[in-house]
This record gives C-alpha cells, sequence and structure tokens, in this order.
C-alpha cells in the first residue's frame, strides 16, 4: 500500500472514492466482504494493528449494532431463528433481516475504513494539489478540515487529562457530567473560532487570494502513474456494471439467494489487488537494484 503514497496523488485518491463509491452502490455480500476485507488489510498495513486496534476498535460495535438493530427491528424473512416475547408482542428474528443488517453494517464500517485510507494516503499538500486548478477553494477547505479535526480532537484529550487530576476520584453524577460536557463544548468551540481567525489572519498575510495559487510540490503524471490509473478507472467501470447486475439479481428476502461462484466477482477482486500489485512491482525492482 505504501507504493501507492510514490505514486501521483490522483492515483490513491481515484482509488479510495472508486472503492467507497462501489462500497456504497450494492448491497451484495460478496462486493461488501471483498471491500471490508482490502479496506481493513490496507488501514492494518498503513497504521499497525495496535494503532488500528486504540482508533478503529468501535467499527466492530457499530456492525453488531446495526445487525441486532436491524434483527429485531425489520420482522422481514421466512427463516425464524427465535422469537422475542415482550408482553402481548411477540418479535421474530429472522436469518434474513440478520444477514441484511450484517451487509448494512459491513457497508458502514468499509466505508469508513477506506475514508481513513484516504487520510493516510493524500497529505494535506497532496489535496491542495490536486485541486488548486479545478476548484483552490474546495481543496483549502478539505485540506484544512484533514488538518483541524485531529487538532481538535487532540485538544479535547489535553482537557481530559488536565481535569482528570483536579477531580475526586468518586463517580461522578449525570448532572456533573452535562455540565463538564458544556464547558468542554463552550472551550472546544472558543479555541476553533480562534484558531481559525488566526488561520486567515496567517494566510491574508501571506498573500492568499491575491493571484492565482501555485504549489509548493508539483508532481506531473508519470506513465507509470497513467498505467494503474487507467487500469483502476476501466476495471472501476467493469466492476459498477456487474454489481449493478448481480447487485440487482440478489435478493435478502423472502429468502436469501444462494451465493455461487462468478465471473463477474473478478474485475472487484482485481480492483482491491492493484495497490498489492504495485506494492510487489516495487519490491522486486528494489531488490534487483541490489
Amino acid at each position: 500500500m505504501n507504493a501507492l503514497k510514490h505514486c501521483h496523488p490522483a492515483v490513491g485518491f481515484c482509488f479510495c472514492l472508486l472503492m467507497i463509491a462501489l462500497s456504497l452502490v450494492s448491497l451484495h455480500p460478496a462486493f461488501l466482504i471483498k471491500s471490508f476485507v482490502a479496506a481493513l488489510g490496507y488501514v492494518l498495513t498503513l497504521s499497525g494493528l495496535r494503532a488500528f486496534l486504540r482508533a478503529n476498535w468501535w467499527l466492530a460495535v457499530l456492525i453488531v449494532v446495526v445487525t441486532l438493530f436491524n434483527g429485531v427491528f425489520s420482522a422481514q424473512g421466512l427463516t425464524v431463528l427465535l422469537t422475542l416475547n415482550a408482553g402481548f408482542i411477540q418479535t421474530p428474528i429472522t436469518l434474513e433481516s440478520l444477514v441484511y443488517g450484517l451487509c448494512m453494517g459491513l457497508m458502514l464500517a468499509g466505508v469508513i475504513l477506506w475514508f481513513v485510507v484516504l487520510s493516510k494516503l493524500c497529505s494535506t499538500q497532496g489535496v491542495i494539489e490536486l485541486f488548486s486548478k479545478l476548484s483552490p477553494t474546495t481543496g483549502m477547505m478539505i485540506a484544512r478540515l484533514t488538518v483541524f479535526v485531529p487538532e481538535l480532537l487532540a485538544q479535547a484529550r489535553l482537557v481530559s487529562k488536565v481535569r482528570k487530576p483536579l477531580v475526586s476520584s468518586a463517580r461522578q453524577s449525570r448532572k456533573e457530567r452535562l455540565a463538564f460536557a458544556g464547558v468542554m463544548s463552550s472551550y472546544l468551540l472558543e479555541w476553533g473560532m480562534e484558531k481559525s481567525l488566526i488561520t486567515a489572519q496567517s494566510m491574508t498575510a501571506r498573500g492568499y487570494g491575491s493571484r492565482k495559487r501555485t504549489s509548493m510540490r508539483r508532481t506531473r503524471l508519470t506513465p507509470r502513474d497513467v498505467v494503474p490509473l487507467t487500469a483502476m478507472l476501466a476495471l472501476g467501470a467493469a466492476s459498477l456494471g456487474c454489481i449493478l447486475w448481480e447487485g440487482a439479481a440478489y435478493q435478502f428476502y423472502p429468502y436469501l439467494s444462494p451465493l455461487t461462484l462468478w465471473w463477474g466477482y473478478l474485475p472487484f477482486l482485481a480492483l482491491t489487488l492493484i495497490p498489492l500489485l504495485l506494492q510487489l512491482e516495487e519490491e522486486v525492482a528494489w531488490r534487483r537494484t541490489k
């Protein structure tokens, strides 16, 4: 996956954008599983297991909650696993509703993981470089958001750490926690406005908006970038056609459609493997130079 960092920013941006769009198009289990596994593997490669578990542990909770929520409140399907009795109301839990909820959870978690991959591949300067000619304002807004949100979260963690020794070890009441949440929100709002004002004054002092913007780093598209970019676009178009064809035919209710081997899964699989192939090519070229 690190090979994408050495390519033009458009390559990594296009790959993540294609994976996000294709993951949102269909609820077919085969495509969603491949998308989620690929995103999970690439995030682990870029961040490491410990950092991933510390920052994204809640994704497992999200998948479980969405699965159970759909299973309890969507009593569709004919394969009844159990029945919940709540007084005079009986709610059947069906296999079809649980699988549908699981697919929804995998889709949400997969899209979030692809956004994490996008944030790892495209730096602030890369985003500005991509949008500097098409839409400078949009590029600057995206770049500032990618920096401002982590800074805001870090500031919130810092305030919590500073406050922890000042409060008693006894468990706080709900009223005290709500009061602290209000104080925290007020402080973060004040800090964010001050940070934005300082940033705006700094940008004005450096001549932002006075003339056509130039980029600090100019990266040109080379044949090494055009080949994977063309392959991504071609495989993305083929995958979209296969998803619309097979995804429209797949049904969750009243019974689950059987999953069979189909050649239409190959374009999407090949698309997810492009970063791995680029990494293998880079390692082979590196070993030849030794």
